[in-house]
């Protein structure tokens, strides 16, 4: 969610928003479902650097491509 609000923030300064909406699309499933709490440290007991840490996916929608 962070990363899109930052995307907002970007795209009314008049900047470049192309690396946050697909950051916004390498964090969503297949499904399109944003996950609610992404895994920012090193890798351990499976959980992976910039994946989901299993909680809930409540950010849903489809995110569409640049």
């Amino acid at each position: 969610m962070l990363t899109g609000e930052r995307g907002h923030y970007e795209l009314a300064a008049g900047h470049d928003v192309a690396p946050y909406v697909k950051a916004m699309e390498l964090f969503a499933s297949q499904g399109g479902m944003l996950p609610e709490q992404i895994w920012d440290g090193p890798e351990t007991d499976g959980w992976r650097l910039g994946m989901p840490t299993g909680a809930a996916m409540p950010w849903c929608g489809r995110i569409p491509s640049i």
